[in-house]
């Protein structure tokens, strides 16, 4: 056998070897693996928090209730005002959201509610102060005195298991 023609039988040799292998003929690659799970450390679980838990450790400070530029044409026609206040966070653990309820009342008389809008702020740290800006619609002529105040309706925390 002369050399070229051991070379054409070693290239013939290596291209059937990689045809086996792409079309998965290999006896080697067919024996099944065995799956490995990995072990996931345990979700952290959110729970809506009572109303005696929201009010020992979710406080917050209004900055400002001001007129908004923004307006529609169409839809809810109500003006739009920008809310801009901080939520202090006073628990051992993260608030995943955090709803704020605004209230605007006829000035002098915090019982005659003119109208409610409310906000939501999400992901608030433990020990932990979040600011937050944010557009509300409220019912109340811009020129009309009126009062406004704010309570905490709802919130959510994220519990390590």
């Amino acid at each position: 056998m002369n050399s070229r023609t051991l070379l054409t039988k070693g290239a013939v040799g290596l291209a059937l070897l990689g045809a086996t292998l792409v079309c998965g003929c290999n006896k080697a690659s067919s024996v099944p693996q065995p799956v490995v799970e990995k072990s996931q450390a345990p979700l952290p679980t959110v729970r809506k928090l009572p109303e005696n838990e929201i009010r020992e450790c979710v406080h917050g400070a209004f900055i400002t209730l001001a007129p908004s530029s923004t307006f529609r044409t169409s839809g809810d026609l109500r003006p739009f005002w920008t809310v801009s206040g901080a939520i202090h966070n006073e628990c051992d653990f993260d608030l995943k959201s955090v709803t704020i309820r605004v209230i605007a009342y006829r000035k002098g008389n915090s019982d005659d509610t003119l109208d409610t809008a409310d906000l939501t702020v999400d992901d608030v740290p433990f020990h932990s102060v979040k600011a937050y800006r944010r557009e509300i619609q409220l019912m109340n002529n811009r020129t009309q005195k009126f009062g406004f105040t704010y309570e905490f309706t709802a919130a959510t925390g994220e519990f390590e298991p």
